[in-house]
């Protein structure tokens, strides 16, 4: 009997990178003991989505099934996604990605030989247009690689996978519930798959399953990258809050002012004075990182006198896709 997985594709006002998206899913090398399904999850576009993906599922080698979820939202496409799916695996892609042939059968593999629960893969960058780009490491983090070499490997520590390339039964969801609608600003998939090893669950990254990260230029720009950083720093205090409490999160914020005081600072002065353009800017990503961090910590503190909701409003994940257009 064959295991069927599907694909989940949340979309939002991006045809123009959609139709790759999903010519990538749909050459797909499956093995003859699996199927698969392709869920794009329109979240209200208003580009021709909706026409686009109906006219697909008409001659598409694969099955393609179109939803609209009105809730504006990463999550709430997501969890639409879930609940409407067919499979009983779930595979999240993002509508920006390009998956290699053997994608989804390499983290399948994974998950059947290491019975895993969750697997993810390797992301790599795609700068569109400009393949002369270059960035630090924070900066490439920052925008979504997630580089993985060698053998499948359990995640322990602080290593999880990265939602957009990330493969789970379903007995994740029933175990321990569906993406959590309040994570607004992103890292709605992060926080799932970490209450889900915090269960026991096990979860297993596949370096072999890799899908592509495309980067258009304005991505690049100090702007769009000073955003991504505040809302990453939003994220890292939210997480911490939910799992290990107030005064956990407080040492935590000491503990990353410390470090930018002492250590990112005194790099940033190299860069600047080497004229190190790539090394300054990873080390600005971490001031933003921890700015936003700190700026949370007060507000969970003592909202009446840190508030901070005009703040929290334009880390909203969607408020990325006006950045892109300016």
């Amino acid at each position: 009997m064959r295991e069927m997985l599907s694909v989940i594709v949340p979309t939002y006002n991006r045809l123009h990178l959609l139709r790759g998206a999903l010519d990538s899913l749909m050459e797909q090398d499956v093995k003859s003991d699996m199927a698969y399904q392709i869920v794009v999850v329109d979240n209200g576009s208003t580009d021709g989505t909706r026409d686009f993906v109906k006219d697909l599922a008409r001659t598409a080698p694969v099955p393609v099934c179109y939803l609209v979820e009105p809730i504006q939202g990463y999550p709430h496409a997501l969890n639409r996604g879930v609940k409407e799916a067919s499979g009983e695996w779930i595979a999240l892609f993002d509508d920006d990605q390009l998956a290699q042939p053997n994608w989804l059968a390499e983290l399948l593999y994974v998950a059947r030989t290491k019975d895993a629960a969750i697997v993810g893969g390797s992301i790599k960058l795609q700068f569109e247009g400009d393949d002369t780009i270059k960035l630090g490491a924070t900066c490439r983090s920052i925008l979504g690689e997630k580089p993985l070499s060698g053998r499948p490997a359990k995640c322990v520590g602080n290593a999880i996978p990265s939602g957009g390339n990330v493969l789970i039964n379903r007995v994740v969801f029933d175990s321990v519930g569906l993406f959590d609608e309040q994570l607004t600003s992103g890292g709605c998939d992060s926080e799932l798959i970490l209450r889900a090893r915090n269960t026991g669950l096990s979860v297993w990254v596949a370096p072999a399953a890799v899908v592509s990260h495309r980067i258009s230029r304005l991505r690049v720009s100090r702007q769009y990258l000073r955003w991504v950083s505040l809302r990453w720093g939003r994220n890292f205090a939210v997480f911490d809050l939910k799992m290990r409490g107030r005064a956990w999160m407080l040492c935590l914020s000491f503990a990353r002012v410390i470090q930018a005081v002492c250590l990112t600072f005194p790099r940033f002065v190299l860069a600047a004075a080497a004229d190190d353009g790539i090394r300054s800017l990873d080390c600005q990503l971490i001031f933003w990182r921890t700015l936003a961090y700190v700026r949370s910590t007060a507000y969970s503190v003592c909202p009446l006198v840190f508030p901070q909701e005009e703040f929290f409003s334009r880390l909203d994940f969607r408020k990325g896709r006006d950045l892109e257009r300016e």
